[in-house]
């Protein structure tokens, strides 16, 4: 199992994604209001893949639309967001 920080989830995401604010995203803020367009949220996801060495499938990518949505998917793979 592996164990990462919330704060370092939080970086990964906003170091990929133009204009994301780290003090603006909470596990229930949809990732468009923070604000990042869909072009933003894929490359924050892939940018997370590639941070944590997780796996999140197209088809499950389009299903994440805040924090606690990928936080969910990352412990379905072993990862625990603390």
């Amino acid at each position: 199992m592996k164990q990462i920080s919330k704060a370092n989830l939080i970086e990964v995401i906003c170091e990929s994604a133009d204009g994301a604010n780290p003090e603006e995203i909470g596990n229930n803020t949809a990732f468009t209001d923070v604000p990042m367009d869909s072009l933003d949220i894929m490359a924050a996801l892939q940018a997370v893949e590639d941070a944590f060495d997780a796996s999140i499938p197209d088809e499950v990518m389009h299903d994440l639309r805040n924090l606690e949505d990928l936080i969910n998917h990352l412990q379905t793979q072993d990862i625990v967001v603390t």
